[in-house]
């Protein structure tokens, strides 16, 4: 082999001493004038062209070049060995190492095992690393892996280092990748050790002979990021940086290794680099600026060439003759004479036989293609939009992690904004020539946009937030400046799977359609009722013509809908918005007649709608029913078996386009969506509106869904569902049922034994089902008005709740206390209905006291002194900690045991002044004594939580009444059945019967009649009132305009006549509903969020309120732990303020010490991070009120701000400091200007984030690698040249 590539080497460099040159051919691909806005200063860069004769100034330059077949075997069958190094320390351990699991699984089993280009080998490493043996079932072998241990760089390293190859099963490797993880810092070895061994690894790479990148990935923000930085450029080509923390979400981290690895396999073939040059003023549009000279990557590609294509007859006749291989590659480019093609010199760089090559191509032709069709602009635009993004995301990074000036910054943000807007207003639906497949592409294309859009939004606002200095900040900046390379992979890795999935399933389906036979005799036994019932209002079809009909083998019977699409719902379909729900029967193909007919008459938005975040916008509507109510979408009904088999083979493209307006976009869970319709439908029951019509519609449906959950194995997933909510608090999160209507529609699918096994023989528990109901239904409400409130609002009024006005035990009140309320139902009763009458025509205002837990408490005074034998103590602690080497008459044992005695002094000293704060009275909390003030807080709370409400209150008393009136009969299908698929009368009777006596007795606890009672129940979904204040309080200066639109808005809503403990007395029996009304209001306040929830039902803090049959009152228990809860945010107050006191304390003998070894021992001791404490000791040593100079404050700021000493790590891991601006000028007072300048040129030249190019041609503003940005400040301490403001204006003009 070695022979072989020797001799063709030399063949290659033979021809190109004979000027055998590679053609290239150019393509052009530009848009037509006036197509685009001019391009202004403002709008420079950010896609807006500028028309100069026909075409545009940027264009997109695309590129081929053919390369010779005889290297065809070189270039081929090329092996990539990927070796990814996952850490499994105890830290990991929980949600985090399941996620490295499922990207291992995927890994393994998706993308290796189908890739013959790549090679796999997994180490695991903790205090130990190993290789993953995985020859038999590799799903084993990867779930057998436990994390735990501590974290040992070096064990990885070794391992690694033993599995790099150059050859594999005769292959040889031509790319070796690394991919290494960890959440946090080697905990088994020194900086000494893990620097031999990474200088080992390195040399072990480089002796490889081929390419070799290492790309590192950082779990939270506690990893070593300064290392990880190191590391990515250890291999021959510079690696990638990826990041994520546990506040990105529960599937981050598996995204971003799944993410790296698609990059990886599908970079796995052959890349060359090609160096462009433009002549005269035309320049290449690069993320850093316009320049006339780039390296860009093409991609070598076998392409299959057609006969008679080929030149040569020895070509004719090779197998390889009817293939060629190609160069592709594109970038874009800006004209300054956008109608004269540039010239463009190309040289071919890439390595082949081992030889490093370059060369020169003749460019063949140019051509041009001008973007023209309405289609191929929305494409163009969309393009233009991604450039935009992945050009902003790189300088948004660079001006973060270079700490650029606030200028910079604010026109970075200003693009951002402008690129917002340009997103928003792409117009996918309309277009001619956007065909389903393009449109669903387009769509990914601008989900992708928009998440990258909000990722550096968010790092925007952290950034203004002053967190610039954090590991955490620089980290997300590098993360989102790689992920510009990823967006196709993921696109191609998920789209590919579900269309190709479907469109199999859509073929099989259409071929099972055609061999269905309808059973005459089933048709000929409907009766007329259900002929006349089972109509299509469009087509005048009846369902026994539309089964006969010889011509349309196809088409099935359904209902219309009106429904409103978020972009949400392609991800969950449940979370489509019910506008309403028609009478109207209406046939499969009849509706897809009338959407075609509105969409070619008025486009795609006005007939179904399309995707909207905007609830104010215009509904789509392709036709209406019988009582003139809009209809754009469809489901299909049951009715009879014949029907029922072709129902099935339509349900998943008859979803797919509900859900994605796609046929192809079908996903297994859309299946829910026939539950949440299901349970919207029962909600809309009214007992005074309700009719036989009505609810005959109702029950096929619900026939339909029951049939669904049979036939399509959803039967043990909706039980779960409906069990795991009656169980558990984490069951009902709305991460796991993500709209409580489709939990309606589970529970009255399950089959009759499922039902009595989970709410009793008679329906017994069903109470308990509706208090977890109601209570979810209100976190959920509570979760849209507190989301964004801090702890201390939320404890105000919690506080307010659970001890009444100016009685909270811990922000102390009024000496006299309320009178306690003898009957506090009927009080509460009658204070919701007061301010349910005021809230039509005033805002509600709840007037609460922000919680201050540390009100009243005074710090204690710290007694602080220096002892000469603690600080030598200190110095040898500190050395034996740092392995440093000691003197012979050092005793470390005697050192700790002084330094031990110190750190047990501190905490006893200071605790002792805290006694007396600690000390309590006699907690003497009765939850059951309620006071006036709590009940109006209640009403209140109540009433402003209702309008949020989904369902609505006002709705459900008919789930109730439905659902146990269902789960307590004995009704089975099988009547519907033999009715011709109509209900019988007596379910329809029995249903009307059970709603009137619901609404009866809710009337009677109200103490209003009937009458008054059915005008909370007619809820029109399309009118949800949901207030738009943001905060928990109205605004004070309400207009009299706004007060007369709340009014007006109230007043054409029919409310509800009822109130929250009208109904959970109704429901829980037995139980106090003002207790439970306001156990209810403090636990939804305290736990508003998912992740609240969770981890307070996991720790036992949430309760089930549910939970009727306890021995102890939930309710009861659930105030005095909240009660509790309030005195332990006290407690904490006092021990915070106890250690900050405590750090005091080490902080002055760090600021006496006379050692720099004391420092460290002290600082070792004492600070971990840069906390409170540490921000304490920087004012401290920077304090104006001190007369006497400070011991080696010059070497003691070096070591605070670079977190070292001699190289090692003392201070936050050895991460550097970025000080805010005053903290950086009091530090500069402090030690001099000069001796300041020092430490602030070693600090920045240590956050080494930015990398320019490695050909070291400067950038437009003229820096590199060796001349790099560096700000006037430090230009002045290094003695360089200052960058002035004429230069800066000369930089922009050329521009």
């Amino acid at each position: 082999m070695g022979a072989s590539q020797s001799a063709l080497g030399q063949t290659i460099q033979d021809a190109i001493q004979n000027s055998d040159l590679l053609e290239a051919s150019l393509v052009f691909e530009s848009i037509a004038s006036g197509d685009q806005p001019k391009q202004t200063p403002e709008t420079a860069g950010d896609g807006a062209s500028v028309a100069n004769g026909s075409v545009s100034k940027e264009q997109l330059l695309k590129l081929q070049i053919p390369l010779p077949t005889e290297w065809t075997s070189l270039l081929q069958n090329k092996l990539t060995h990927v070796i990814v190094a996952a850490d499994k320390s105890g830290s990991m351990s929980g949600n985090p190492w399941r996620q490295v699991q499922q990207a291992l699984l995927y890994m393994i089993g998706d993308v290796a095992s189908v890739n013959p280009s790549v090679a796999l080998d997994v180490v695991i490493y903790n205090d130990e690393a190993s290789l993953l043996q995985y020859a038999g079932s590799y799903q084993e072998a990867v779930n057998r892996v436990k994390a735990d241990g501590m974290t040992s760089f070096a064990a990885a390293f070794s391992c690694i280092k033993e599995c790099l190859k150059t050859e594999i099963q005769g292959t040889p490797v031509s790319k070796t990748v690394v991919v290494f993880m960890t959440d946090g810092a080697d905990t088994c070895n020194r900086g000494d050790d893990i620097n031999r061994s990474v200088k080992s690894w390195k040399e072990a790479l480089a002796r490889l002979g081929h390419e070799a990148i290492v790309h590192v990935v950082g779990f939270s923000a506690q990893h070593d990021y300064n290392f990880l930085g190191r590391l990515r450029n250890t291999g021959t080509t510079a690696g990638l940086f990826r990041y994520t923390e546990p506040s990105d979400g529960t599937e981050a981290l598996k995204a971003k290794l799944q993410e790296l690895f698609d990059f990886v396999a599908l970079s796995a073939g052959r890349e060359v680099e090609m160096l462009m040059k433009l002549e005269g003023e035309d320049r290449f549009y690069t993320p850093d600026g316009s320049k006339q000279t780039v390296t860009i990557k093409g991609e070598v590609v076998v392409e299959e060439q057609e006969e008679g294509n080929t030149e040569g007859a020895a070509a004719a006749s090779s197998a390889e003759g009817q293939k060629r291989l190609l160069v592709q590659a594109d970038t874009w480019v800006i004209m300054a004479d956008p109608v004269t093609l540039p010239q463009v010199s190309i040289t071919l760089r890439m390595q082949v036989a081992g030889q490093d090559l370059e060369l020169p191509c003749l460019v063949k032709e140019m051509s041009r293609e001008l973007v023209k069709e309405p289609a191929d602009k929305v494409l163009w635009a969309v393009r233009v939009l991604e450039r935009n993004a992945d050009s902003l995301s790189v300088r948004l990074s660079k001006a973060i992690t270079s700490d650029g000036d606030g200028g910079v910054f604010d026109q970075l943000e200003k693009r951002l904004t402008r690129l917002q807007e340009r997103v928003t207003n792409v117009q996918v639906y309309g277009h001619k020539g956007i065909n389903k497949e393009l449109r669903r592409a387009l769509l990914e294309h601008l989900k992708e946009l928009q998440g990258k859009i909000d990722r550096m939004h968010s790092l925007v606002a952290d950034f203004r937030r002053a967190q610039g200095s954090s590991v955490s900040l620089l980290a997300k900046a590098n993360d989102l400046r790689f992920s510009t390379q990823f967006t196709k992979s993921r696109r191609q890795r998920i789209m590919d799977k579900r269309v190709s999935k479907n469109v199999s399933a859509v073929q099989e389906a259409a071929a099972q359609l055609s061999m269905l036979r309808v059973d005459q005799s089933e048709t000929a036994n409907l009766s007329q009722n259900a002929l006349d019932f089972f109509h299509c209002v469009l087509s005048q079809y009846n369902v026994k013509e539309l089964l006969e009909d010889p011509d349309d083998n196809s088409d099935v019977l359904g209902f219309g809908l009106a429904i409103r699409r978020s972009e949400h719902a392609l991800d969950e379909p449940t979370l489509l918005y019910i506008h309403g729900v028609s009478g109207s029967l209406v046939s499969r193909t009849s509706i897809l007649e009338a959407l075609e007919h509105k969409i070619q008459l008025s486009g795609h938005l006005s007939a179904h709608g399309g995707f909207t975040f905007d609830p104010d916008a215009e509904l789509g509507v392709a036709t209406v029913g019988q009582a003139r109510e809009p209809i754009n979408s469809w489901l299909p009904l049951y009715v009879t078996k014949s029907h029922w088999d072709r129902v099935k083979l339509l349900m998943a493209p008859s979803l797919g386009y509900l859900c994605t307006l796609d046929p192809l976009g079908f996903d297994p869970k859309q299946q829910d969506v026939l539950l949440m319709v299901l349970g919207n439908m029962i909600s809309r029951l009214d007992q005074d509106t309700t009719g036989q019509h009505q609810l005959r519609l109702l029950f096929a449906f619900h026939r339909t869904c029951a049939a669904m959950v049979a036939d399509f194995n959803m039967a043990e997933a909706v039980e779960e569902r409906v069990q795991n909510f009656c169980s558990s608090i984490q069951g009902r999160t709305k991460d796991v049922l993500v709209n409580l209507y489709t939990l309606i529609g589970s529970v009255v699918c399950l089959p009759r034994e499922t039902l009595k096994d989970i709410f009793g023989e008679n329906g017994e528990k069903l109470g308990s089902f509706w208090v977890s109901f109601v209570a979810e239904a209100y976190r959920r409400a509570a979760g849209q008005m507190f989301k964004d409130k801090s702890d201390n609002v939320v404890d105000g009024l919690v506080d307010l709740l659970l001890h009444g006005e100016g009685q909270g035990v811990i922000q102390g009140g009024a000496s006299q206390t309320e009178a306690p309320l003898s009957d506090p139902t009927d009080a509460l009763l009658a204070r919701c209905r007061q301010v349910a009458s005021c809230s039509s025509t005033q805002p509600i205002k709840v007037d609460a006291p922000v919680f201050d837990p540390a009100a009243g408490v005074t710090a204690p005074e710290v007694k602080v002194k220096t002892s000469r034998k603690v600080d030598r103590a200190m110095e040898i602690w500190a050395k034996d900690k740092l392995g440093c080497p000691l003197s012979k008459k050092d005793d470390v044992t005697a050192a700790k045991k002084v330094v031990t005695r110190w750190l047990d002094f501190g905490p006893q000293s200071v605790g002792a002044q805290m006694e007396g704060e600690k000390e309590a009275k006699k907690d003497d909390y009765n939850p059951e004594l309620v006071t006036q003030s709590m009940l109006n807080t209640v009403a209140q709370l109540l009433e402003k939580l209702q309008g949020r409400l989904t369902p609505q209150l006002a709705a459900l008393p008919s789930c109730i009444a439905f659902v146990n009136h269902w789960v307590s009969s004995q009704y089975c299908f099988s009547e519907v059945d033999r009715n011709s698929g109509l209900a019988p009368e007596t379910w329809i009777s029995g249903v009307k019967e059970a709603i009137k006596m619901m609404y009866s007795t809710l009337a009677e606890d109200e103490g209003a009649g009937p009458e008054e009672m059915s005008l909370g129940t007619n809820v029109d979904e399309g009118e949800e009132d949901v207030e738009s204040d943001d905060d928990y309080e109205d605004d004070d200066d309400d207009t009299d305009g706004k007060a007369q639109k709340r009014k007006t808005r109230m007043s054409s809503k029919k409310r509800a006549r009822f109130h929250l403990p009208s109904l959970l007395g109704l429901v829980a029996p037995g139980n106090d509903p003002a207790l439970l009304s306001r156990a209810l209001v403090c636990q939804v306040l305290c736990y508003c969020s998912n992740s609240k929830a969770r981890q307070a039902a996991k720790t036992g803090l949430m309760l089930d309120l549910g939970q009727l049959d306890a021995a102890a009152s939930p309710a009861v228990l659930t105030l005095q732990q909240l009660h509790c809860s309030l005195l332990q945010r006290r407690e904490h107050v006092l021990q915070a303020m106890i250690e900050r006191s405590i750090k005091q304390r080490a902080n002055y003998c760090m600021v006496e010490a006379s050692t720099v070894w004391a420092f460290i021992g002290y600082l070792m001791n004492t600070h971990k991070e840069r906390d409170d404490g540490f921000i304490d000791l920087i004012k401290m040593l920077t304090s104006p009120d001190r007369q006497q100079p400070i011991p080696l404050v010059a070497e003691k700021v070096r070591i605070l701000v670079t977190g070292q000493y001699e190289g090692k790590a003392v201070l936050s891991y050895g991460n550097v400091w970025l000080p805010e601006r005053k903290y950086s000028q009091a530090l500069a007072k402090v030690v001099g200007e000069e001796a300041w300048g020092e430490i602030e040129v070693e600090v920045r030249s240590n956050v080494s984030v930015h990398v320019y190019r490695e050909s070291d041609i400067p950038n437009r503003h003229g820096h590199c690698n060796s001349n790099p940005y560096i700000p006037n400040e430090l230009r002045k301490r290094l003695g360089m040249p200052l960058r002035t403001l004429q230069n800066t204006r000369k930089g922009k003009k050329r521009r």
